[in-house]
């Protein structure tokens, strides 16, 4: 039995494809810093709890470990490959009334 996360809401996820394409923009033209904040507003958008999610959270937050760890960002890297093992947990299922 596959256990599925819900999809966000497609206006909220136009908006971050919107603006990862931008930081995507930016990440061509070797402006790693520039890409990572503005991919960090993507990232704001997506509601919380972030990990009850499908996809979004799983691929922002491992884009980010590997963007942190060739910035030699120590500190971020680690932060984010903790979020990253977050957002791909389930999250835990209320008990069901028999």
């Amino acid at each position: 039995m596959a256990i599925r996360k819900d999809k966000i809401d497609p206006a909220i996820t136009k908006e971050i494809d919107s603006i990862l394409q931008k930081s995507a923009g930016l990440f061509q033209q070797r402006d790693l810093q520039g890409a990572l904040a503005v991919a960090q507003k993507a990232w704001d958008l997506i509601p919380n709890p972030k990990n009850k999610w499908d996809y979004y959270p799983q691929s922002l937050s491992s884009g980010f470990v590997e963007d942190f760890t060739e910035l030699r960002d120590v500190d971020a890297m680690r932060k984010w490959i903790a979020v990253t093992y977050e957002m791909s947990t389930i999250p835990a299922i209320p008990p069901t009334t028999f």
